[in-house]
């Protein structure tokens, strides 16, 4: 295993069998140089760097972040990995170095983040991974990282799942919260938004929209799958699927066929079950 490039004293891009992999350790990068073997005795995280998204992350930040800000960030979220299901890509960790970094040297702004209410109520699994994150930084570096921090660690966590850019997570976030709206309004109940039933239908709804903005074709009518799934679903549910289509079609100015109509009203069937 050959170094490509040491980006500080924690940190090196190598190679292993012609994959580039990222790897963390404490001193696997200390006075190595380009060429020279890895000290696998050292490797405490590997990240396979996918060819595909290579361009998208800018593995040359790590050269200007606190190298004690990396190593504590990546032992929070191998306890966070530990402890749920939730795995930070590469990208993904480099984002947050990078934001983090920058919210520590402005820490010190008191100002609410626009999206904080929303995010804390559609996605409160990773809300609260992300709180954990910024207690543990202000308690590790005795700062002052506030509630405008964790909602925005958390769009970073919600934006790893999904390939997309923070602009694009928070608009979809936006969209999505609409659509729960409506749903609690016509529905006249509120979900458990810790179930995991919840989760998978925000999920649908996040992948349904990102075909929607790719442009895909999601128009076709599977009549007998509508109709099987319509027969056997309530009036509510007929009204509130009915109600999402109607804004999501505004929204992206595209047809939604009863194919995805049916999905929906499935998700919904759940929803309401569980929750009556």
């Amino acid at each position: 295993m050959k170094i490509l490039q040491p980006y500080n004293n924690n940190i090196i891009l190598a190679e292993d069998k012609g994959q580039e992999i990222v790897l963390i350790g404490t001193g696997i990068g200390f006075g190595k140089k380009t060429g020279q073997e890895v000290d696998i005795s050292k490797i405490d995280k590997k990240y396979i760097l996918n060819a595909d998204k290579k361009e998208l992350i800018n593995l040359e930040v790590l050269d200007s972040i606190d190298e004690n800000l990396i190593i504590e960030v990546q032992r929070i979220m191998e306890s966070i990995e530990k402890s749920s299901c939730f795995q930070l890509s590469i990208g993904g960790l480099v984002s947050l170095l990078d934001h983090l970094d920058s919210a520590i040297k402005n820490q010190g702004k008191e100002e609410e983040h626009p999206l904080r209410w929303i995010v804390k109520r559609i996605y409160p699994n990773d809300y609260e991974l992300a709180r954990r994150v910024v207690q543990s930084l202000n308690d590790k570096f005795k700062i002052h990282l506030n509630d405008f921090e964790i909602t925005a660690v958390a769009l970073h966590f919600i934006n790893n799942g999904f390939s997309q850019s923070l602009n694009e997570t928070m608009n979809t976030t936006e969209v999505i919260n609409k659509s729960i709206n409506i749903i609690e309004y016509t529905g006249a109940f509120v979900m458990d938004k810790k179930s995991i039933n919840y989760s998978r239908f925000v999920t649908h709804l996040h992948f349904l929209m990102k075909r929607l903005e790719l442009n895909e074709d999601i128009s076709n009518e599977d009549d007998h799958l509508y109709n099987a799934i319509y027969d056997c679903s309530n009036s509510i549910i007929h009204e509130t699927t009915d109600k999402i289509i109607e804004y999501l079609q505004y929204q992206f100015k595209k047809k939604i066929g009863k194919s995805e109509r049916a999905f929906l009203m499935i998700y919904l069937n759940k929803l309401l079950t569980e929750n009556k």
